[in-house]
């Protein structure tokens, strides 16, 4: 069964954990550091981890027969700059004599139907790039390698592999105007509840005017392109990219980008920008640039964007002018 573990269980998770370590990295970690790994340090290393516990991290075991065969710890991701992920598994072990009995799947799959049930959008689990059996348990399990950062264990320097889920339904749509009441309802919704605390009222009251429905069925079709999300066919975010006003050369502008308040911490703005970089690419665009709310800047920056010229000035429009280099381009 799986349960939540407490302070009783630290001292079976290290030595699992330990059991792990000695048979996963064996001869990628130096055998001298494996067999010194300390029972009595990692079991108050965990004892830490248990009684910290909260809505951002959770640890389970899998037990049988009050034997302690699996571990996992999961919440939210350890790198807070990571904007493309709002869950990560941090630690999943299973007893090396018990592998492919299925405990790692159970574990794994009750992970992620947490995660899904909250609402995260987007999940990572970081990986030995050398640990070839846990890699291709991860892929089964439906994660895509999209990244590699370095990792250090006992002064060795090794490679991990980053392997990413979509935990969503929601799918991104080109727009329609059919979706315009409903992106007009979302865009006019954030600028009276978020942006008039930055903005003023008076000020947001002529910008609503450009997003009325008669509006964005005369403008948005004129863009570049426009894009939704949909949740089970409910518009729940939108965003949209077109030439640039000022600059011929590659440079586009990313317009409107605007989630569902109900929504808002669920990834949803991220898939809606990917979508948009990556048809930015098959467009071979060279640069994108986006005036930036104050509200919204700091979204941005997480995702790569940096500010006009190095400096976090604000235009006349108290808007942030913010911008990103595509590097797959072409020349």
């Amino acid at each position: 069964m799986i349960r939540q573990a407490n302070s009783n269980h630290s001292s079976d998770i290290a030595k699992l954990i330990i059991s792990g370590w000695q048979t996963a990295y064996k001869g990628l970690i130096d055998d001298n550091f494996l067999s010194s790994l300390s029972t009595t340090i990692i079991s108050e290393k965990w004892e830490k981890y248990i009684l910290s516990q909260n809505k951002d991290n959770h640890i389970y075991v899998y037990e049988e027969d009050d034997k302690i065969l699996g571990v996992i710890r999961f919440g939210k991701p350890d790198d807070k700059s990571d904007a493309l992920h709002n869950a990560e598994i941090h630690v999943l072990y299973v007893e090396p004599s018990l592998k492919r009995h299925g405990i790692g799947s159970k574990l794994f799959d009750f992970a992620k139907e947490y995660f899904v049930k909250n609402n995260y959008t987007n999940m990572i689990i970081w990986c030995l790039k050398e640990n070839s059996p846990s890699i291709k348990f991860y892929e089964k399990m439906g994660g895509k390698i999209i990244a590699e950062r370095k990792a250090t264990v006992n002064n060795i320097d090794l490679l991990e592999c980053g392997l990413s889920y979509n935990l969503s339904n929601i799918v991104i749509k080109e727009y329609e105007e059919k979706y315009a009441e409903a992106m007009s309802k979302i865009i006019i919704q954030n600028l009276f509840e978020i942006n008039i605390k930055d903005y003023g009222e008076e000020y947001v009251k002529k910008s609503s005017t450009e997003y009325t429905v008669p509006e964005i069925t005369k403008s948005f079709p004129q863009r570049t392109k426009v894009f939704v999300a949909l949740e089970n066919n409910i518009v729940v975010g939108t965003a949209g990219i077109d030439k640039s006003w000022y600059n011929d050369d590659g440079e586009y502008w990313i317009l409107t980008v605007f989630v569902d308040i109900k929504h808002h911490k669920r990834g949803i703005g991220t898939l809606l920008l990917k979508e948009i970089e990556k048809y930015a690419q098959e467009i071979h665009a060279k640069k994108l640039v986006i005036p930036a709310s104050i509200f919204g800047c700091e979204f941005y920056h997480k995702l790569g964007y940096e500010y006009q010229n190095g400096k976090k000035e604000l235009n006349k429009d108290k808007l942030y002018i913010m911008e990103k280099c595509l590097e797959t381009a072409s020349n």
